[in-house]
């Protein structure tokens, strides 16, 4: 509409899908920057609170690994769980030990 304003010829079928194609494009590197970006600082607060205590969920079980997802900071960490554990059962979680370079961190974890 504003190029009809301005007295230009409107895009045309292709010119609109190699737009879509660019944004598309773009914003996958923007979704994976924001996130890397999210978990830097999460885990900024963490180095910075080394007393934190949270509770987590095992969201993944594959024997005594799994994934432990931390709703009051919306991190997922991998997890060596010192006791058998059930999907969706709460865990404790205390001394985060961050290692910010690699973006990784790793809890004590108490059932």
């Amino acid at each position: 509409m504003r190029a009809h304003l301005a007295g230009r010829a409107p895009l045309t079928a292709s010119q609109v899908l190699d737009r879509v194609g660019a944004a598309e494009a773009v914003s996958g590197s923007l979704r994976r920057a924001e996130r890397l970006s999210n978990r830097h600082w999460t885990l900024v607060y963490l180095m910075k609170n080394p007393g934190w205590t949270g509770r987590g969920v095992v969201v993944e079980l594959r024997g005594r690994r799994g994934v432990v997802m931390i709703p009051d900071l919306g991190l997922d960490t991998p997890a060596n769980l010192p006791f058998e554990a059930a999907l969706d059962q709460d865990v404790t979680l205390t001394r985060p030990d961050v290692d910010l370079p690699e973006l990784a961190v790793t809890f004590t974890i108490s059932g």
